[in-house]
């Protein structure tokens, strides 16, 4: 269980809509090496044109450098 906070950056738009404040809360399973995870991402915008939500499951592998 975790949550990203950040800034985003958003491509192909007009140069007004530049990006936004994102949360993406996530809860799953995370050992040694794999993490597998549901998680639901949404940004922030100060503008109501542009609306950018999405839910998903990831699964990733850790790299780690000894």
């Amino acid at each position: 269980m975790g949550t990203d906070v950040g800034y985003t950056f958003l491509s192909g738009v007009t140069s007004e809509n530049t990006g936004g404040g994102y949360i993406r809360p996530m809860l799953g399973y995370h050992n040694y090496n794999w993490n597998v995870f549901a998680f639901y991402n949404h940004i922030f915008r100060p503008e109501t044109t542009i609306d950018v939500q999405s839910i998903g499951i990831a699964l990733t592998r850790n790299l780690r450098f000894n």
